[in-house]
């Protein structure tokens, strides 16, 4: 691993907020945030963050009534906007270390969503270019070139999960259904997602080399023919996302251990949300319902969950986060919100 700052001095700025406020007090200023906007002041979604704090997503281009294209915005660096497979709209879903993204994109001439891979020299290869009318899409990527996501050989296939590297695939299997979502991949290998079981539900899944696809458990006590899904997983194993309860809520969960934990809901709300995405130090983020149930983009830490419309400065005036989509091993997050004119995106920075 790269050596990046000791989490422990935002521990320390994070104490006041995790501990319950007092009537009046004024949460600590944890975060900077810097819009993400193309050239033409385009507003850039993101998607995911590398260690380097390049952020890759698609210019948000409909909001304005044009197609969008994918788009890497490196820290300090020009923004690149690029249409992978000469589609007229695509996303970039993942970054690795070395500057490799993969995604998704739409074929005009076959009308279908293909999954490609981008290396740092701009070479595209799409994943499926030998089956013409599959769809698919690429939603994480690995220091080792290996991406995953799902594929449906033709309509109306179902989905299924795979990991590719250097045009080989391996197809994950599933956990007694019929669809299947590979949705991130670590440097070990080791792969998380989601598969329908027996019923049609989804589960959360844990897959690796040596033993295949395992089921992650869902909460103690939770409705069985509740939904749970891995959205994410750390460089050190630990996978997150989103766990019913008892009452079939969608509630933030992860799975340290292998055994799953709620990560908490905001203060008032009914405590429904999801993690996007974690790092190796533990820090969750992802969303959160407020005491109004609406949707807040959330920092998970230590058992409490700190609401970054509270802890961040630079923020134009009547924006409001909704969802944290990634984070990295610097701490920096991605976000996305809105305000009276539309939508608007951040890269959110320590201080």
């Amino acid at each position: 691993m790269p050596a990046f700052p000791s989490v422990t001095a935002l521990l320390v700025a994070l104490l006041p907020a995790l501990v319950a406020p007092s009537a009046g007090a004024t949460p600590p200023v944890l975060f900077a945030a810097h819009e993400l906007r193309d050239a033409q002041g385009t507003p850039v979604q993101p998607r995911a963050l590398n260690d380097a704090g390049t952020v890759v997503g698609r210019n948000n281009a409909r909001q304005l009534q044009r197609a969008g294209d994918a788009v890497v915005a490196p820290r300090g660096g020009p923004l690149q906007v690029f249409a992978p497979l000469g589609e007229n709209t695509s996303t970039a879903l993942a970054i690795d270390r070395q500057g490799r993204t993969a995604g998704e994109g739409h074929d005009p001439a076959t009308d279908r969503l293909r999954a490609w891979v981008r290396d740092g020299a701009g070479q595209v290869v799409d994943l499926f270019a030998d089956e013409p009318l599959a769809r698919a899409s690429a939603n994480g990527i690995n220091s080792a070139g290996t991406v995953v996501g799902w594929q449906s050989a033709d309509d109306p296939s179902p989905w299924q999960p795979y990991a590719w590297n250097a045009g080989q695939v391996t197809w994950l299997g599933s956990l007694g259904g019929t669809y299947g979502v590979a949705q991130a991949i670590n440097d070990l290998g080791t792969i998380v997602g989601w598969s329908y079981d027996a019923q049609s539900t989804p589960k959360a899944f844990v897959w690796t080399a040596a033993a295949g696809m395992k089921e992650l458990p869902g909460l103690t006590g939770a409705d069985p023919l509740g939904a749970n899904k891995a959205l994410a997983i750390s460089f050190n194993g630990v996978a997150a996302g989103s766990c019913a309860d008892e009452r079939g809520r969608t509630l933030a969960c992860w799975w340290p251990g292998g055994t799953a934990f709620r990560l908490g809901g905001l203060p008032g709300g009914d405590g429904t949300g999801h993690a996007a995405a974690i790092n190796g130090s533990g820090l969750a983020v992802g969303e959160a319902a407020d005491r109004h149930g609406q949707a807040r983009a959330v920092l998970f830490r230590l058992g409490r969950v700190i609401n970054l419309n509270l802890v961040t400065q630079g923020l134009p005036p009547g924006t409001v986060l909704t969802e944290a989509v990634a984070v990295n091993e610097a701490n920096e997050i991605a976000v996305q919100g809105y305000d009276e004119h539309g939508y608007r995106y951040f890269l959110l920075t320590p201080l």
